[in-house]
């Protein structure tokens, strides 16, 4: 059975959102953790009166706009860098904190105490001076000597540790750089939602049936860089957009007055759940009732290739026949009815791919 027009379909969440260079179709952001997505149109009508009564003659519409608002559920660098339309460069300088043990300096300083850093210091980001410095326990300035990596620590002793804080550089340190006239970057924005149908068991399961895309030819991140690093929650990634009116034509084509802000593509599947699966199985195998009760059989499709992913099926495509109408009456949906103490089987089938399973019933007084 496929999924026609006039289907109830469902959509629930963003499973998947892509950000391409508009240049290149370089992939520059993805991400599948979306926890809160929404998008929006909104349109001014303004109104033109008159005639007896100053009625609305008509509304000719202005300032169109398509917006996007969605929140990723982890942190992501990149996300932040396309907010400020940034670039991220490897070689980042960073703070580091770590204890060393005081020995006797050499050379200049053999007659000193000193301390020795494992990385290469650096001077600290935003330093006006330029200076290669560090901290020794938090508190007191020291010059590194970039090239022995050792700093004087006065009036300490061989032996004693000490922490020091200082600024390095490796290559595996991202960073980026946020301007004062910073402009958050345009891209191809894609987003993927899936579509759901009621098409499963009793009628209350939920089928895949397709998915929704919404394209957005070009598309401004807002700048909401917004970090929140409380105790409370986890860091996001706030990814809110703004679409652009896109000109563009294809070669041949006439221009337009009229730009695109964006598309929306729903796209069902040919596929069903049958070209899916391998069998059908009854859970549990069979069930038991007294008498006069009732209970739905419950039937999945099972695949060979992933045994352990059951899937909902149809029951419009299935036939339910009991063995015994005397024992137990079992209806379309499945629902099994014991009329008297005894066994039977019901029979479950799928004409189109020839499936079938039973279940056995037991009636008790």
């Amino acid at each position: 059975m496929s999924c026609q027009n006039n289907e109830n379909l469902y959509a629930q969440g963003i499973y998947d959102f892509n950000f391409y260079d508009l240049t290149t179709d370089e992939l520059l952001f993805q991400s599948r953790t979306i926890t809160e997505g929404n998008i929006a149109t909104s349109v001014n009508l303004n109104e033109i009166r008159g005639g007896i009564g100053n009625a609305i003659q008509i509304q000719i519409p202005s300032d169109a706009s398509l917006t996007v608002t969605m929140t990723a559920a982890n942190f992501s660098l990149e996300g932040l860098a396309l907010n400020t339309g940034s670039t991220i460069m490897p070689n980042g300088t960073y703070y580091l904190r770590e204890q060393t043990t005081l020995v006797q300096g050499t050379e200049e300083n053999a007659d000193k105490v000193v301390g020795k850093v494992l990385s290469t210091p650096v001077a600290p980001i935003g330093s006006v001076t330029g200076d290669i410095i560090g901290y020794v326990d938090c508190t007191t300035k020291v010059i590194i000597d970039p090239e022995t990596k050792e700093f004087v620590v006065e009036g300490g002793e061989v032996g004693d540790t000490v922490c020091i804080e200082y600024y390095t550089q490796t290559a595996s340190a991202e960073i980026f750089r946020i301007g004062s006239n910073f402009a958050p970057k345009i891209g191809r924005a894609v987003l993927r939602t899936p579509l759901y149908t009621t098409n499963g068991q009793g009628g209350s399961g939920s089928i895949l049936a397709g998915e929704l895309q919404i394209v957005i030819p070009k598309a401004q991140l807002n700048g909401d860089l917004n970090l929140d690093l409380s105790q409370s929650a986890n860091a996001t990634t706030v990814l809110n957009m703004t679409a652009l009116a896109d000109y563009e034509t294809k070669p041949g084509e006439c221009p337009t007055n009229d730009g695109t802000l964006g598309y929306i593509i729903k796209i069902v599947n040919e596929t069903t759940v049958w070209d899916r699966i391998d069998r059908i199985v009854v859970l549990g195998g069979g069930i038991s009732l007294a008498n006069g009760e009732t209970e739905t059989i419950v039937v999945k499709g099972v695949s060979d290739s992933n045994p352990n992913l059951l899937e909902n099926v149809p029951y419009e495509d299935l036939t339910f026949t009991s063995g015994s109408d005397a024992v137990a009456t079992v209806d379309a949906t499945g629902l099994v009815t014991a009329k008297s103490q005894g066994d039977t089987e019901i029979t479950i089938k799928n004409e189109e791919k020839n499936f079938t399973v039973t279940c056995d019933v037991e009636v008790t007084p």
